[in-house]
Parts: C-alpha cells; structure tokens; sequence
C-alpha cells in the first residue's frame, strides 16, 4: 500500500544544450524521521544520481522537460502500526492460534534501495533571465528492495545565460 516517506529536498545542477537536451545530476535527502522506539536508529535515506531530458514543450517564459535517470542510494518510507518486533510475546500463547492479544504497535521506517531509476517532468518559468521557477514531479523505483517513491518539489533555480 501507499505511505508517507515524509519530507525531502532535492537538489538539481544541470545544462540544458542549444537543441534543448538537458544533462543533470541530482540528490535528494529524507529529512523526517518520526519516532523508531530504536529498531532502527540509522535513518538513512539519501540518494544520487544522473538524469537526461529533453524539453517537449516551450512557449514564451514557460519550458517543460521529460527526463529518465539512474542513481545510488536508499528511501525511507513510514509503515505504520506494525507489531513491534521488540515486545516480549507471551511464552504460553501461540500467535497463529485466535485469539491472541496483539503485540504493541509501532511505526517503522523501512529501508529500500540501492539503486534507483527515476522519471518525471520538470517545469521551468524563466520569470528574469537569471532567476527560474522550478516544479518537478519526479517517480523512483528503487530496487533490489522495492519502493516507489513519487516527489513533488518546488524550488528557485538560478540560471546563467
């Protein structure tokens, strides 16, 4: 099912080419961690990669890019009210025999990753020749334990012209 990764940021350093072609790199950060009760007390979710687009649609201030990349790295995402792996289970009760008092339940932050293949859009609004909007709605797929992961991010770009 869906649940929520919590709050990242992103950065992109790219060049976009005279023909519109666009060559970035990009990280993002998972800044939340929530509460672990100290299963897990590396929260990790970083990742890095390279992405490639080209714009498909440009008119007046307004340009929009499709990209594919690939990167390095891990999500984090929040699996909530799961048993808690650290409670004591009751020696004299099967837990695959109803009925049974649950265990306590926690919210964990999964792991998942190592690599990553991203795709998305990217809008640009050149509203000065040097200051941008940006919009970006990216997906990762991290794998070899799974996750999809879709961002929206806003932001301020700079660009020299």
């Amino acid at each position: 099912g869906m649940h929520d990764a919590g709050t990242a940021v992103r950065w992109l350093l790219g060049y976009v080419t005279a023909k519109g072609w666009l060559v970035a790199a990009w990280a993002r950060l998972g800044l939340t961690r929530g509460h672990n009760d100290g299963l897990d007390d590396e929260y990790d979710a970083w990742m890095l990669g390279l992405r490639f687009g080209k714009i498909f649609y440009s008119k007046h201030n307004l340009d929009i890019f499709w990209f594919l990349g690939a990167g390095y790295g891990h999500l984090r995402h929040r699996v909530s009210d799961v048993p808690s792996p650290g409670a004591a289970p009751d020696a004299f009760l099967r837990r695959d025999v109803w009925p049974f008092d649950q265990r306590p339940g926690v919210d964990v932050y999964k792991k998942s990753g190592w690599f990553d293949a991203d795709v998305g859009v990217l809008v640009v609004y050149r509203f000065t020749p040097v200051f941008n909007l940006v919009v970006e709605l990216s997906g990762d797929f991290v794998a070899p334990d799974i996750a999809f992961n879709i961002d929206v991010a806003g932001g301020l770009a700079i660009a020299f012209p």
